[in-house]
C-alpha cells in the first residue's frame, strides 16, 4: 500500500517534469516517425539507468517500490513530452507485475535483473486487446517437458523492439488459462513488419504469430482457473496511470496552444484576445482540472487496494480519453495551419490522444462494458 502524501507527489511531479524536458523532449518528434526512423533505444537506456522504466518494481526485487499514484505522476509528466514513452513504461510496469506475481525467480532475474546493472531489455504485452476477448487467440497443448503453442495476436506494442512477449493461452485439455513468457527468437515465433499506427508511433506495434512453438516448462508463468480474471484485474489496477497519460497529453496540448496564442498576432492584437480562442483555452483548462482529480483518484484506489466501485475506473478512463481527444483537436485549431505540421508537435498529440483510447480495448466496447457492469 502506498502512503505517498500530496507534498511528496508534488515534488515528484517537478522532478519527473525536469527529467522529461531534458531527456525525452529532444527526441520525441523523431521517434514518432517510426518505422521510418530508428527506435529511440537511448531513452530506454536512460529510463532504466534512472529506475524509471519499471518504477513499481518492489524493493524486494531491487526496484524503487513506487506505488500506482507515483507511477501516475510519472506518466503524466512524461506524456506531456511524449506519450509513446509513457505507454512503454506502463507496459513494462504491467509485465513486471505479472513476473513478480508468478514468483519465478529465474525469469525475474533474467527480465528484471538488477536495476543497478541497467537492464533495458523490453517486454511486450497485448494491451490493445480487450481483456475479456484476449483469452482464445492462442491455444496450448501439454507435451513432455513443455508446451506446444499455436495461434496469433494482433497489434502488440513494443513487440518489434522487445526481447520477449508475455501472452495468455488456453489449455486444450483443461480449458484453463496459462500465461507464458516467449522469447522472440524462439523457433516458430514470427511477427509482422512494424505497423504504421495512427498515434503513439514511438511505441512500435507488430502482429504476433505462433506456429508449433515449443516452450519448456519454465516458460510457464501462471496457470489455473483464476487466470482468466487475472489480466482483467491487472488492467483495472493500471487504469489510473493510463488515464494519467491522457491527462499528460492534454496538458502538453494546452501549454503549446497557450504559448502560441500569446505570441501570435492577428488583426493587430494577440490571438489570445479573440473570444473563440479564449473559449477553446478555457475548455482545455476545465478538462485539465477535471482529469487531474479523476486520474489521481483512480490511482489512489489502486494503491489502497480497496474494492473498486462498479465501472468507476472504466468510466474515468473513458471520460478523460474522450475529453482529451476533443481538447487536442482544439489545440490544433488554435495553431491554425501550423497545428497540422509535424515539427510543432500538436498534431502528434491529437493522434496520440485518439490512439490511447484503444488501450485495454476499443472505446465503443468499453462504453458497452460500463452499461453491462451496472445492469
Amino acid at each position: 500500500m502506498s502512503t505517498t502524501n500530496d507534498y511528496e507527489i508534488k515534488a515528484y511531479h517537478q522532478t519527473i517534469a525536469d527529467f522529461a524536458k531534458k531527456e525525452i523532449r529532444p527526441g520525441a518528434l523523431e521517434s514518432d516517425r517510426f518505422p521510418f526512423a530508428d527506435f529511440n533505444h537511448q531513452i530506454i537506456h536512460t529510463l532504466s539507468k534512472n529506475e524509471f522504466l519499471c518504477p513499481t518494481l518492489p524493493e524486494s526485487a531491487g526496484g524503487p517500490g513506487a506505488g500506482i499514484r507515483v507511477l501516475g505522476a510519472m506518466l503524466e509528466e512524461i506524456a506531456r513530452e511524449d506519450a509513446s514513452t509513457a505507454l512503454t513504461i506502463l507496459i513494462q510496469s504491467m509485465a513486471c507485475t505479472l513476473l513478480i506475481e508468478s514468483g519465478k525467480s529465474d525469469w525475474m532475474k533474467k527480465w528484471i535483473g538488477d536495476p543497478l546493472k541497467n537492464n533495458s531489455d523490453l517486454l511486450a504485452l497485448p494491451v490493445y486487446n480487450d481483456p475479456a476477448n484476449l483469452l482464445d487467440s492462442i491455444h496450448a497443448v501439454a507435451k513432455e517437458n513443455g508446451f506446444l503453442l499455436n495461434g496469433s495476436l494482433n497489434y502488440i506494442p513494443c513487440l518489434p523492439v522487445a526481447k520477449a512477449v508475455i501472452v495468455p493461452a488456453r489449455m486444450e485439455e483443461s480449458d484453463t488459462i496459462h500465461w507464458f513468457v516467449i522469447e522472440c527468437e524462439t523457433p516458430g515465433v514470427s511477427m509482422s513488419d512494424p505497423i504504421v499506427s495512427l498515434g503513439l508511433r514511438g511505441c512500435p506495434v507488430s502482429d504476433l504469430k505462433l506456429q508449433n512453438v515449443f516452450l519448456p516448462d519454465n516458460s510457464l508463468l501462471l496457470d489455473g482457473k483464476n487466470e482468466a480474471m487475472r489480466y482483467e484485474k491487472l488492467c483495472e489496477r493500471f487504469r489510473g496511470p493510463l488515464t494519467a497519460i491522457s491527462l499528460g497529453i492534454l496538458k502538453g496540448a494546452y501549454t503549446a496552444a497557450l504559448s502560441y496564442a500569446k505570441n501570435r498576432y492577428q488583426g493587430k492584437k494577440q490571438i489570445i484576445e479573440h473570444d473563440m480562442i479564449r473559449m477553446m483555452l478555457s475548455n482545455m483548462i476545465s478538462w485539465i482540472d477535471i482529469a487531474s482529480v479523476a486520474a489521481d483518484y483512480a490511482c489512489q484506489l489502486a494503491d489502497h487496494g480497496e474494492p473498486y466501485p462498479p465501472s468507476v475506473l472504466l468510466s474515468i478512463q473513458n471520460l478523460v480519453a474522450t475529453a482529451v481527444t476533443r481538447a487536442t483537436t482544439d489545440g490544433v485549431q488554435i495553431l491554425g495551419g501550423y497545428g497540422y505540421m509535424h515539427e510543432f508537435g500538436q498534431e502528434k498529440r491529437m493522434r496520440d490522444a485518439k490512439q490511447i483510447q484503444a488501450v485495454f480495448g476499443s472505446l465503443p466496447l468499453k462504453k458497452l462494458e460500463i452499461l453491462k457492469r451496472n445492469i
